[in-house]
């Protein structure tokens, strides 16, 4: 669910709509059930357990209902993350260039050339390998997928913050 400002401010609007539809007795609050109804109704399939999870984060640990405006800020929050998804999967398949799914030895040697690296198919075997967790020693040939691809770009970023963190704490 990927929206620009002209879409997410019809997105606002529906979704009063909706809020007022299901906010029976008109105390600006709805529960679990209705959130995950209004969700559904736009496209997102969440379990109760989920929807909860996501009240809690915009309402506090105990909230058992939501007003219009933390609806919003789950829903903003969703598109978000869509778009971050998007954002890798585009970043995948542009590297990914005989787009067979994996990226190949061949596929990141092209890539990292079209940059204008120096890069050869030894050293394009040898990353794949440590992204697919294979001692480096191994001669063995690796693509990666797409979910490799992402678990080791959160893997980066996660170290990345952690050196943050420890330069801001000295």
């Amino acid at each position: 669910m990927s929206v620009d400002d002209d879409q997410w401010k019809e997105l606002t609007a529906e979704m009063k709509d909706f809020f007022s539809e299901f906010d029976y007795n008109k105390t600006g609050l709805l529960g679990v059930e209705e959130i995950t109804a209004i969700l559904k109704s736009v496209g997102l399939r969440c379990t109760i357990e989920e929807v909860r999870e996501m009240m809690s984060l915009v309402a506090g640990p105990t909230a058992t209902e939501i007003n219009f405006d933390q609806l919003m800020q789950i829903l903003k929050s969703h598109t978000h993350q869509e778009n971050e998804e998007e954002m890798v999967k585009q970043a995948f398949n542009t590297i990914d260039i005989d787009g067979d799914g994996l990226i190949s030895p061949e596929d990141l040697q092209c890539f990292m050339q079209s940059l204008g690296e120096d890069f050869n198919i030894e050293y394009a075997e040898r990353m794949l390998r440590f992204a697919a967790g294979k001692p480096k020693e191994s001669k063995e040939r690796v693509s990666i997928d797409l979910d490799t691809y992402k678990k080791q770009l959160n893997s980066f970023w996660v170290k990345e913050a952690e050196k943050n963190m420890a330069t801001d704490s000295k």
